[in-house]
């Protein structure tokens, strides 16, 4: 505890010491918040009167996911139809890039043919991105395309690394952690997207994960995003996991440069 960091927060302008380390807590069985979240009841949303600092961020911009997500509650684009919308987010963004970024799949003949079209237009804004599993298999994909930049599904709870991933969380991280270097070593700026952190161990596995991605920002530029699977609350004076604001502003403290774009894919209570 001695040798807690001391810097200067940007925000408040004042200094701030770093409050815990966080190494990464390793458990034998997953943790899937059976209080919070029971098969038969809708989840629980507990109180503990915690005040959570307003902290504006410096710009406020919008990556739209109409390309990925999008398609997958409705019938497929086809490359024409998204060479079309691509114009209009290009038009309502305006030349300030306020629609920032555009995320495709890249699985599809379909697919990777609309980002060559997309990418001929050579438009500032919104730039054009993909989005990936952490596996070698898509990230094969980025590379064959030429892609500048590439969000990275790594999904944080155990319900995801124990039963879908079949892996311990050192093993999700580390291979979370090969894939985002592979990256950086072909030039490819990856984004990580941190999914289901409303069911995650946020000081056991998503503030250590994240505190390896700082270490690796010491030499490369690295955009984290938080993507939220499912269910939280922005209700004040309410507990983590499903607390937003909270996962973020512990994210922040934990790692003092830390910056989310963009909060996606959230589904509030009511």
């Amino acid at each position: 505890m001695e040798n807690r960091k001391v810097y200067l927060d940007d925000h408040t302008n004042l200094l701030q010491l770093e409050e815990h380390m966080y190494p990464l807590v390793d458990v034998k069985t997953p943790n899937v918040f059976r209080n919070l979240f029971h098969y038969d009841e809708i989840p629980k949303i507990a109180f503990n009167d915690r005040i959570v600092p307003h902290c504006m961020p410096d710009e406020i911009w919008i990556t739209d996911t109409t390309f990925r997500d999008g398609q997958q509650s409705r019938a497929p684009y086809s490359t024409e139809q998204i060479v079309t919308l691509y114009d209009y987010f290009h038009r309502l963004g305006g030349p300030k890039g306020k629609i920032r970024q555009c995320e495709f799949f890249l699985y599809s003949k379909k697919d990777r043919d609309a980002v060559y079209k997309c990418m001929e237009k050579d438009y500032k804004f919104p730039e054009i991105t993909s989005w990936i599993r952490a596996s070698k298999k898509d990230f094969e994909l980025v590379k064959e395309i030429g892609m500048k930049e590439t969000g990275i599904l790594v999904s944080c709870s155990d319900y995801h690394i124990f039963y879908k991933l079949k892996m311990t969380r050192r093993e999700a991280m580390e291979h979370y952690l090969s894939i985002v270097r592979e990256c950086l070593e072909t030039g490819i700026s990856p984004r990580c997207h941190l999914e289901d952190i409303t069911r995650s161990d946020i000081y056991g596995f998503v503030i250590p994960f994240c505190l390896e991605l700082m270490h690796l920002m010491e030499e490369y530029q690295i955009s984290l995003t938080q993507a939220v699977l499912g269910y939280l609350t922005c209700r004040d004076f309410t507990c983590l996991p499903l607390y937003g604001p909270r996962n973020i502003e512990d994210l922040k403290d934990a790692m003092g440069t830390f910056s989310i774009p963009f909060l996606k894919e959230y589904y509030p209570e009511g």
